[in-house]
């Protein structure tokens, strides 16, 4: 008998508290998703927005864009059109680019010669840079036309596009491979050098106020850049 009379108090406190929960009114939280591009760069967690008041740490050395790219080729009518997305933020760069589509999915980025490479992943750091010799930057493509094989280094997939919201959102993760800008010599040179940066855990979203005109006609110079942003 008391085994009954155990069960049904456990039934009715049970019933008391499903009740509860649906009587009860729970707020609908409203997350604002804001502009930005971040990764993990090496151990580093690094995060851009472009409003700049929720950036950390701001040393006026700050930019923020996205926009188009029109890819040309020598000797050819072929152009790609691309977009990209870029943060800059107390002397450190980060920015992709990829091709310009209505559709999600994922794409390779394969290290190969500049101007063919569609997808594109860049990192800089002049933090302590030095002034006497140069700088160096890290590039997903093959700069300077090197004499190796191409291969797969990481990965951007397209998770957002929508032109009627006129939002992007994306992931990504790429080696970038050094390369050091000697800036004081009589005829500035680039040169490759052995050493790689690891960018994982990447994420970018953007949405745009204005209207978003995309041009698809090759220009007469490699890269004309339409910018939309700060």
């Amino acid at each position: 008998m008391k085994n009954y009379l155990l069960i049904g108090l456990l039934l009715a406190a049970c019933l008391y508290s499903c009740n509860k929960n649906d009587d009860e009114i729970i707020p609908e939280e409203i997350v604002e998703i804001e502009n930005h591009i971040k990764a993990k760069v090496g151990d580093q967690d690094l995060v851009i927005f472009q409003d700049n008041s929720l950036n950390e740490d701001s040393l006026n050395s700050f930019s923020f864009s996205f926009g188009q790219v029109i890819t040309t080729y020598d000797n050819s009518d072929r152009a790609d059109t691309n977009l990209f997305i870029s943060g800059y933020l107390n002397h450190q760069q980060l920015k992709v680019s990829f091709p310009y589509t209505k559709t999600n999915g994922k794409y390779a980025i394969v290290r190969n010669y500049g101007p063919i490479s569609t997808l594109k992943g860049f990192y800089s750091n002049t933090i302590n840079i030095d002034k006497e010799e140069g700088f160096i930057n890290f590039e997903t493509t093959n700069f300077l036309q090197e004499d190796i094989p191409e291969t797969k280094i990481g990965e951007l997939e397209i998770t957002t596009f929508d032109l009627v919201k006129r939002e992007v959102a994306g992931t990504f993760h790429f080696d970038a491979y050094g390369y050091f800008y000697d800036w004081q010599s009589n005829h500035p040179k680039i040169s490759a050098v052995d050493s790689v940066i690891h960018v994982k855990q990447g994420s970018f979203y953007y949405k745009w106020d204005e209207e978003l005109k995309i041009s698809t006609v090759k220009a007469s110079t490699d890269y004309p850049v339409i910018f939309l942003g700060d």
